[in-house]
């Protein structure tokens, strides 16, 4: 079954990520993976399985304009089967999934100041359970997906913190480029 990438994203949006089973079958096509919201902008990450049964993971960046979220733009690629097994602890605590920008205000009759939304994805090692990302504190999932958002040009601060409490590190996403 399809699935509506706004309507899905929405949902994310006002519910959080759902405890659901993480596997794909032919009946169950995606799940949705992780959110971040950064004021006016958010971004969702969802893993769909693709024709051949492969998994591929898929973004969606949207904006609330007129007190309701549309989408931007998006993308994806093909998904990592590693993300269905179990989380293991990693020497540096995170997996560089992927990242992207996508344009604001593409109505604009002329292209500057070039306004975006970047957004980075990322996997995290066992030990990490929180993300303190700026003023936003992100409850990491089980399965160690995660996604971070942004409106400023330079990428946030992200502080990984362990179930203790303890600080484990401090990264910052690579910037996209617009």
């Amino acid at each position: 079954m399809a699935y509506d990438r706004l309507v899905e994203s929405r949902r994310l949006i006002a519910d959080g990520v759902p405890d659901t089973p993480f596997w794909l079958s032919r009946r169950r096509r995606f799940i949705p993976l992780a959110v971040d919201i950064d004021g006016d902008v958010a971004a969702t990450l969802f893993v769909r399985r693709g024709v051949s049964g492969n998994p591929h993971l898929e973004v969606c960046t949207l904006e609330r304009q007129e007190g309701d979220w549309v989408v931007l733009g998006g993308g994806g690629g093909a998904g990592h089967d590693e993300l269905f097994e179990p989380r293991a602890a990693m020497e540096e605590h995170i997996q560089r999934l992927g990242g992207g920008w996508t344009l604001r205000a593409g109505d604009r009759l002329l292209p500057w100041p070039r306004r975006g939304i970047s957004h980075a994805e990322m996997r995290f090692g066992a030990q990490v359970a929180v993300m303190d990302v700026d003023q936003r504190r992100i409850q990491v999932a089980p399965h160690g997906v995660a996604i971070v958002v942004w409106r400023s040009r330079t990428p946030p601060t992200i502080r990984l913190v362990a179930p203790t409490g303890e600080l484990l590190r401090t990264v910052r996403p690579r910037q996209p480029e617009p």
